[in-house]
């Protein structure tokens, strides 16, 4: 009986089929840590945002404040997994039509589209560059709930953005 070749097809062959299995394991273990560190990433997320609702910031009122009413028109809520960060901002539009893009920094984050709430910010926020307003809901089932927010006047940005661009 000859000797067996060391190029034996049935070794070859068995070769690449345990080479196939380890990559395809090594992949599966890959997309299955990543999908972890995706899922811790968002119960930190969750577990600081139940954390900053369990502030209660109070909207400061003196004479250099504006209190105005309106409604939230818009929300996004850019959950960002990667970062381990949420950002969520509410449109907000006032009776005398201003429009303001308000983003979360504490406090109550469950307004929605539709809610009436008080925009509480400063007169010269602008001249002063302190952002910090709340938003205070003032309807339904939001009655007392306050979220410290920075608010920016979303029609002077987009004033800004056309200077910009010319």
């Amino acid at each position: 009986m000859p000797p067996r070749s060391v190029y034996d097809p049935e070794r070859v062959a068995a070769g690449r089929r345990l080479v196939r299995i380890v990559v395809v394991s090594l992949i599966v273990v890959a997309v299955g840590v990543y999908g972890f560190h995706l899922y811790r990433n968002y119960q930190k997320i969750e577990a600081r945002l139940r954390l900053d609702e369990d502030l209660h910031s109070k909207p400061f009122d003196d004479d250099q404040t504006a209190s105005e009413v309106g409604y939230v028109y818009y929300m996004n809520r850019d959950l960002r997994l990667r970062e381990g960060r949420l950002v969520l901002v509410w449109g907000v539009k006032i009776a005398d039509g201003t429009d303001w893009s308000c983003e979360y920094e504490g406090g109550f984050s469950q307004f929605r589209e539709g809610d009436v709430v008080r925009l509480v910010r400063h007169k010269n926020a602008e001249d002063e560059g302190d952002y910090t307003a709340y938003l205070v809901g003032i309807r339904g089932g939001n009655v007392g709930t306050v979220s410290q927010v920075q608010a920016i006047d979303a029609n002077e940005l987009a004033g800004e953005a056309i200077a910009a661009q010319d």
